[in-house]
């Protein structure tokens, strides 16, 4: 389907989630520009989840570093971890203010 450039992101489910391996693989196949981690609390996170990107990158073919990532931050933690949350992976991250 062409999009006529607008970006297309999915919202995964949540890493302690038995769905986001399955999640990131379908999405990463589909050809998205990135991911929406949502309840995101911690940089380990960040990293998990790339690792998962670029696992699914290679799977599909794609252009390894190629899928964006976003992370929600929706609690106290996260908001006390944002610093790290947001530079964990510069390569990928999606930073708004």
């Amino acid at each position: 389907m062409d999009y006529q450039g607008v970006e297309r992101w999915v919202r995964v489910n949540a890493l302690d989630s038995d769905l986001i391996n399955e999640d990131i693989r379908a999405a990463v196949a589909g050809g998205i520009d990135g991911i929406r981690l949502p309840k995101t609390e911690t940089a380990a996170e960040i990293q998990a989840v790339a690792k998962k990107i670029e696992a699914a990158e290679k799977e599909f073919g794609k252009k390894v570093g190629s899928t964006m990532m976003m992370a929600a931050i929706e609690s106290p933690l996260g908001i006390m971890n944002a610093y790290e949350i947001a530079t964990a992976d510069k390569s990928r991250m999606m930073v708004s203010h």
